[in-house]
């Protein structure tokens, strides 16, 4: 359930996540991954609205831009934090890593996400 437990998150076998309004048990938003779900974790923090969700093979992070515009913002620009840190590692483990494997991974990701 989301921090302000207004929301619920819901993940399958199938890797199909539906988040649902509580109050009303209406399915808000869905989200199909090409692998099964093993794990949904809301942020804790108020203040961004991300879900984690990890599947047997990759984590996702996910904005689902259910709060107040500055919210949404604020969560989309850490996102892309993140994007940047795991680019530059990636780049940097390359370097280390002649066989391309996190490259590979990284390509991956980007497919998906």
């Amino acid at each position: 359930m989301c921090p302000k437990g207004i929301y619920l998150a819901s993940g399958d076998e199938e890797g199909v996540v539906i988040i649902w309004h509580v109050n009303t048990s209406k399915m808000v938003k869905k989200y199909a991954f090409n692998n099964p779900i093993t794990d949904i974790e809301w942020n804790p923090l108020k203040n961004l609205c991300l879900l984690t969700i990890s599947s047997t093979i990759f984590i996702y992070f996910v904005n689902p831009k259910l709060n107040s515009p500055g919210v949404n913002e604020s969560t989309t620009s850490s996102l892309k934090e993140v994007n940047l840190i795991r680019i530059f590692l990636t780049q940097l483990m390359k370097k280390e890593c002649p066989n391309g494997y996190l490259l590979e991974v990284k390509k991956k990701r980007k497919a998906l996400i």
